[in-house]
């Protein structure tokens, strides 16, 4: 594996969405806590430094990915590090029909 850079804009937000935006390490919100530190040094750091990340990785010539991506979906499961431990998850409405996908 080598490290993994995106080429351009576009492709940076397509790992983002892809990997930081979906993950416990990194909270979709930029105020809020937990935020990601490997995210934070991609930025800081070009791909040739000794503290750009090693968790962005390419492997045989595909897009990147993130080895320490945890999935979460911040949307329904709320925040993972709420010291409530009480995640928000919108109740179904009995009364309202669903669409099928």
């Amino acid at each position: 594996m080598k490290p993994y850079q995106p080429s351009n804009g576009d492709e940076g937000i397509w790992f983002m969405d892809e990997f930081c935006m979906q993950c416990t390490k990194c909270n979709p919100n930029p105020d809020l806590e937990p935020q990601c530190m490997i995210l934070c040094h991609s930025m800081a750091y070009n791909i040739n430094d000794e503290e750009y990340p090693k968790e962005w990785v390419q492997e045989d010539g595909m897009y990147g990915r993130c080895t320490a991506h945890i999935k979460w979906d911040w949307d329904t499961m709320g925040n993972p590090e709420d010291p409530k431990g009480k995640y928000y998850v919108m109740p179904n409405n009995p009364d309202q029909t669903e669409m099928p996908l």
